[in-house]
């Protein structure tokens, strides 16, 4: 086994360790309140008989090998199974179902975004729970420009959360209709000068499409 397995293997092992402790945030207090409107709505579970939300967990990954080059490296969504992490470029999700969906950003780049991504939409209330290190745990609408690490956009759907630089992010959402859409991170942060080269434009890095059904 080569030095990169092992690599990947650690990480994945690691990765899941950390999303097993960190990802039970305050789920009594979200669940019951009103949903917003939009195809993407936030009510909670017991309106639509669920007797728990479905859990997705994204990881960002930093630093993952991007094409043939081992020194070309990028940073990359994964979804994270009972089995380790799998690929983003397909997520299926339940329609008519709160979902608690936890991102896990080991990035702890930045940069610039359209400002139409700046703000946190499509979600219950409208916010994101970021928590950075142990103990700093905050309530998120909008994010200043240039502070921002990634995006998880769903725009057919009006979805928008934003993700701070290295921090585990947790909402709750609610899809109305079934269907195939786009996500996509609105941070540039591929290859080429404009930053949407390489993993901004590949599926299953910072890319692909979720399945509602």
């Amino acid at each position: 086994m080569n030095t990169e397995n092992i690599a990947i293997i650690l990480m994945i092992v690691l990765i899941s360790t950390f999303a097993g402790v960190m990802t039970q945030t305050a789920l009594n207090a979200d669940i019951g309140k009103s949903p917003s409107n939009g195809s993407a709505s936030t009510s909670g579970a017991a309106a639509n008989g669920a007797s728990s939300p479905y859990q997705l967990t994204l990881v960002i990954a930093n630093n993952v090998p991007y094409g043939s080059s081992s020194n070309d490296t990028q940073p990359r969504y994964y979804v994270m199974t009972a089995n380790g992490l799998a690929s983003s470029a397909s997520i299926t999700v339940p329609a008519h179902r709160l979902i608690k969906l936890t991102i896990i950003n080991y990035d702890d780049g930045t940069d610039n975004i359209p400002d139409q991504f700046l703000n946190v939409t499509g979600v219950l209330n409208e916010t994101v729970t970021p928590t950075v290190g142990n103990t700093s745990t905050y309530q998120l609408r909008s994010i200043p420009q240039g502070d921002d690490s990634h995006t998880f956009t769903i725009t057919s759907l009006g979805v928008n959360i934003i993700v701070p630089p290295t921090s585990i992010v947790t909402t709750y959402l609610e899809f109305n209709q079934t269907g195939t859409f786009s996500w996509q991170c609105y941070n540039p942060c591929g290859l080429g000068q404009t930053g949407w080269g390489g993993a901004m434009s590949t599926a299953g890095w910072m890319s692909g499409h979720i399945t509602v059904v």
